[in-house]
């Protein structure tokens, strides 16, 4: 501040549209020091340039030996492409995201031809979102569950999990709740325990109690 006050000026505030070279400079940098810290051999993309994407005209620039489509990164035809599309779909921040998403994510900092194909043969292949999701629509309506008319006949279960060791080394509760009474069972088990533990204990704590659901 005291350095600043020997000098006459005004501050005023340029918007992001006429200041575009600072931003995209800023931008670039940043991006780069990211990626070099995160992707394992990511030096190795300069040199990809040469045989895997040409040059063409336009708005494509060079820095710091990489290219790039404005302030987008231009990747080579490498498995970076495919390291970055997993990371952006399904990596520790993301939650397998569509393609649109995924897409959108990508196309924000990074460049290369067919990329949409390629986002759509990698998802195509992901395992979990075979499991986790539907790909039929409508799905319709669901179905409610049937009013439980006497008690401990329809019961839930459940599990809380992650807890601290108690001195008899459990870790989870095993939540049994009747439907009809609202009346709750807590008990101590383990996270590891098996279907043949876990009828054990239901026989142990409910069933001697109010007989077979």
């Amino acid at each position: 501040m005291e350095y600043l006050q020997s000098f006459d000026f005004v501050i005023k505030h340029k918007s992001g549209k006429l200041n575009q070279g600072a931003d995209a400079l800023s931008r670039r940098h940043l991006l780069l020091f990211q990626l070099d810290t995160c992707v394992l051999g990511f030096e190795h993309l300069k040199s990809l340039y040469a045989t895997c994407l040409r040059h063409p005209k336009g708005d494509f620039i060079v820095q710091d030996g990489y290219l790039f489509k404005s302030i987008r990164l231009c990747i080579s035809n490498s498995d970076t492409r495919e390291l970055l599309i997993r990371e952006a779909h399904s990596g520790s921040l993301a939650g397998h995201y569509a393609e649109n998403k995924t897409l959108s994510m990508l196309q924000e900092h990074y460049y290369w031809p067919r990329m949409s194909k390629d986002i759509q043969d990698i998802l195509k292949g992901c395992a979990t979102c075979k499991v986790a999701k539907s790909h039929l629509l409508p799905q319709g309506l669901y179905t409610s569950l049937l009013v439980p008319m006497v008690p401990w006949v329809d019961v839930t279960m459940d599990f809380v999990l992650g807890l601290p060791k108690t001195q008899r080394y459990k870790d989870s509760i095993f939540v049994v709740v009747d439907r009809f009474l609202k009346m709750a069972y807590f008990i101590a088990c383990n996270k590891t325990n098996d279907i043949t533990n876990i009828t054990e204990l239901y026989f142990k704590e409910v069933t001697r109690l109010y007989g077979i659901p």
